[in-house]
């Protein structure tokens, strides 16, 4: 029996050798032994950036892949909940707050900010000759709900709320609100879709 036991991890071990490689499996087994995974189960598979650490929330059971950055300005705060994960080179950046409920998953090159510089709508709207970093910052509440699927390449632009379990799909922009259950896509994103609880399955919208 303890043979058997003993097969079955080279097994493993030789499927994740094969898988990854010698690096970046050394790159793993070192987050599982680094401070944020003994003491909060948290994950950071490759570089990261968090700026402004106390304005930084982060639940248990995260997981981030390669370069992670997120960044709560003054004023700003950023809230992630639990199990969520993050594909490669996601970008958050908060004036005001991103608050992402728990067990969503994010695709790779994701861009989620709550801010822009200057205002386009409105009264007051910024002038075209005044130097773009000059212009005043303008800031809105983010919220997206759990269980929310965004994928790679989607910017979440201020004053967005995702509703629980819905769907942004890939390349998408998205500049509206979308309600519980929807599927989005586009740029900027339109719902294409919704689910229906009675049939279980996604329906045109």
């Amino acid at each position: 029996m303890f043979i058997n036991w003993i097969k079955k991890k080279l097994k493993k071990l030789l499927h994740l050798l094969s898988y990854y490689g010698i690096s970046e499996l050394l790159k793993l087994l070192k987050s599982y032994i680094s401070f944020r995974y003994l003491f909060r189960r948290q994950i950071f598979l490759g570089s990261y950036t968090l700026r402004n650490k106390k304005h930084i929330s982060i639940g248990e059971g995260f997981k981030a892949y390669q370069n992670f950055f997120a960044e709560a300005h003054e004023g700003g705060k950023i809230l992630i909940g639990k199990s969520c994960i993050f594909n490669r080179d996601a970008y958050l950046t908060s004036f005001s707050e991103i608050k992402i409920g728990d067990n969503c998953l994010f695709g790779s090159n994701v861009f989620i900010t709550d801010n822009c510089h200057g205002s386009y709508s409105g009264f007051h709207q910024s002038d075209p000759s005044e130097i773009p970093v000059n212009r005043l910052i303008s800031s809105a509440l983010i919220i997206i709900e759990k269980n929310v699927w965004i994928g790679s390449n989607v910017v979440i632009t201020k004053g967005v709320f995702i509703g629980e379990g819905s769907i942004v799909g890939s390349n998408s922009v998205v500049t509206k609100n979308i309600p519980a259950n929807l599927m989005a896509v586009g740029a900027p994103a339109k719902v294409i879709k919704t689910y229906s609880k009675e049939q279980k399955q996604w329906i045109n919208y």
